[in-house]
């Protein structure tokens, strides 16, 4: 177990010593491959071998901004994306960027647009 944490942690600093971007990009990836699933930081953190507090103050330090925050953000955007481009249901696409609960979804999106996810498809 130590060999791994070790190993990930010599795979996460590169050439230039900025680890904690890195740290930070690789958060972002995670998020990029996994966010149409449930995704926690508890998820995230477990994926590097890292605690969930040294990614959470990493990632909070370096975007001003805390990984769940990050997560709803890029999950609105690829609504929004939908929204725009498809014909999908507001339920699927609310399904396909990882909200199970249509009405939670509307709430959220609501939040973060000012908007209905039906208003902002028209």
């Amino acid at each position: 177990m130590l060999i791994n944490i070790t190993v990930s942690v010599m795979e996460l600093i590169d050439s230039n010593g900025e680890y904690n971007y890195t740290v930070v990009n690789r958060v972002k990836e995670i998020v990029d491959k996994r966010y149409s699933e449930k995704l926690t930081v508890n998820d995230i953190s477990r994926e590097m071998n890292f605690s969930r507090q040294h990614i959470y103050r990493i990632f909070s330090r370096i975007t001003g901004m805390k990984i769940l925050e990050y997560i709803t953000e890029y999950r609105i955007e690829r609504a929004k994306e939908l929204l725009k481009s498809s014909t999908m249901s507001v339920g699927d696409i609310a399904r396909s960027v990882g909200y199970h609960d249509c009405d939670y979804f509307t709430k959220i999106f609501k939040e973060r647009t000012g908007t209905t996810p039906d208003e902002y498809k028209k």
